[in-house]
């Protein structure tokens, strides 16, 4: 979608180039909903794995409460 030429669509990276180095729950909260606020739509990629992932769900669902 990104090279339709006849698309205008803007990508924003949000994603973490490092870990959060963390083991309090909130903070790593706190660092991922800043991030899910930035952006206007959120993507999740079906894998092998997703549905074990720690924070999947939660993300899935901030997202979803702010209208994402």
């Amino acid at each position: 979608m990104a090279r339709a030429p006849n698309l205008v669509l803007d990508f924003y990276d949000g994603s973490f180039r490092e870990v959060i180095n963390s083991e309090r729950g909130a903070y790593v909260k706190q660092r991922i909903r800043a991030i899910i606020q930035r952006t206007s739509v959120v993507a999740c990629l079906i894998g092998n794995g997703t549905a074990w992932r720690d924070w999947v769900d939660w993300e899935l669902d901030t997202a979803f409460a702010l209208g994402k």
